[in-house]
C-alpha cells in the first residue's frame, strides 16, 4: 500500500497498540487475522489520505514549493549537462575493451555469459573488466565532485 517503510511500521504499531489497550476487541471476532488485516488496511488508508491532504495543503500555502523557478530549472539542467559531459569524458578515458563491455552490459543489457561469448573472453575476465571500468568511473566522478565542492567552498 505504501513504499514508506516507516509509515507502515507506525500503522502496524498503532494496530497492535489498539489491540493491547482494548483486548476485548477480538473476543467476538470469528476470524481475528482478517479483522487485524482490515484494521491495518483502514488505518493505512486514513494515514495516506491525511498525508496527501497535507502535501496538497503545503503546495497551496507555499506555491514556491510546488514548482521550481526558471533559475532553478536552468541550474539543474546545466548540472545535468555537466555531469553527462564528465561521464562521457570518463568513459572515453577507459580502454576500448572495458568501454565495449560496459556498453554491452548496460546498454544492450547482455548477461556476463553473453558478453564473454561475444568477446571471446572468459566470464571471470568479463566480470573483472566491468568491475575495473566501474571503479575507474567512480574515481573520475569522485574527482569531479571534489573539484566542484572545492569551487563551491572557494566561491562562498
Amino acid at each position: 500500500m505504501s513504499k514508506d517503510r516507516e509509515l507502515t511500521k507506525d500503522v502496524i504499531q498503532e494496530v497492535f497498540l489498539e489491540l493491547w489497550e482494548q483486548p476485548k476487541l477480538l473476543e467476538s471476532v470469528a476470524h481475528p487475522f482478517a479483522y487485524i488485516r482490515k484494521m491495518f488496511y483502514r488505518k493505512m488508508i486514513r494515514k495516506l489520505k491525511l498525508d496527501a491532504k497535507t502535501i496538497h495543503s503545503d503546495e497551496e500555502d507555499f506555491p514556491e514549493l510546488a514548482s521550481p523557478s526558471y533559475e532553478e530549472l536552468l541550474i539543474n539542467f546545466q548540472q545535468t549537462v555537466d555531469q553527462k559531459t564528465s561521464l562521457a569524458k570518463a568513459l572515453l578515458a577507459l580502454p576500448d575493451q572495458q568501454r565495449e563491455m560496459l556498453y554491452m552490459r548496460f546498454f544492450k543489457e547482455l548477461s556476463y555469459a553473453d558478453i564473454a561469448t561475444n568477446t571471446g573472453k572468459s566470464k571471470r575476465t568479463v566480470y573483472n573488466q566491468i568491475y575495473e571500468a566501474i571503479k575507474k568511473l567512480k574515481q573520475s566522478m569522485l574527482v569531479l565532485v571534489l573539484v566542484l565542492l572545492g569551487l563551491i567552498v572557494l566561491g562562498s
